[in-house]
């Protein structure tokens, strides 16, 4: 039983670091979600270079809160 609970809290702790690390990091991803949404629609890209600069952004969205993309 020991073993589960400090185990849990060092899963618990890891997730803590990694929240930590992303709301330190959330501006540079927003800024890198609105840049790649450029590109996208503006710049010159192949149908490969779109589909893969979408997937980017929207896992870039996906490490935002719900609800919290602009």
């Amino acid at each position: 039983m020991n073993h589960e609970i400090e185990a849990y809290v060092g899963e618990l702790k890891e997730l803590r670091e990694r929240i930590r690390v992303l709301e330190e990091k959330e501006d540079f991803i927003r800024e890198r979600i609105d840049w790649l949404d450029s590109d996208i629609r503006m710049g010159i890209n192949s149908d490969w270079q779109k589909h893969n600069k979408r997937e980017m952004k929207e896992f870039l969205e996906s490490l935002l809160p719900e609800g919290n993309t602009r």
